[in-house]
């Protein structure tokens, strides 16, 4: 009867992933910057994962946590690690939806994974590193980082080159627009 539930619970975590997977993020408009699928399917496989492992490893103890004596270490141990990579893998889920640049005339309005809008004014804009995986964007206030490989990301170089600042670094070397 346990093979049965764990297999049930399997076939229903694998048929939730599916469905929002195939499901399109609504880029809605041209000026908005976002992460990019990559994410949520990093996400919601650390999930499916952990929740899988801990219904497999909680009905069958024996084989997972040893003997008697030792198994209420082990449970613990197994239940922080669960705890941790369950909310890495929300972490990176919340980023997936919530995470977004928008960029509107000469201004752009930078949302975090917890939904706090910042604005990012040219003017405000002292420097800006470009490296392989990320650009970040420091400020008189605030260090923005953006993810190279976000959707739409030529939308922000764009507004980084209209926005007249005329020096970058890339790796170190200085690049005029």
């Amino acid at each position: 009867m346990e093979y049965f539930l764990i297999i049930a619970l399997i076939i229903i975590v694998v048929g939730l992933i599916k469905s929002i997977l195939q499901k399109q993020k609504p880029t809605g408009e041209k000026y908005r910057v976002s992460l990019p699928r990559p994410y949520l399917i990093a996400g919601l496989s650390s999930i499916a994962f952990i929740v899988v492992l801990a219904l497999v490893s909680f009905n069958f103890p024996d084989t997972f946590f040893g003997e008697v004596s030792g198994r209420s270490e082990g449970y613990t141990v197994f239940a922080i690690l669960a705890i941790f990579f369950v909310g890495l893998g929300l972490y990176i889920v919340l980023g997936y939806f919530n995470w977004e640049i928008r960029i509107k005339e000469y201004t752009a309005y930078f949302r975090t994974i917890f939904r706090q809008t910042y604005v990012i004014k040219p003017k405000e804009i002292e420097k800006i590193l470009y490296s392989y995986n990320y650009i970040k964007i420091t400020t008189k206030a605030k260090i923005f980082w953006v993810d190279r490989h976000a959707l739409n990301i030529e939308t922000l170089e764009t507004f980084i080159k209209r926005s007249g600042i005329k020096k970058s670094y890339v790796k170190g070397k200085s690049v005029n627009w």
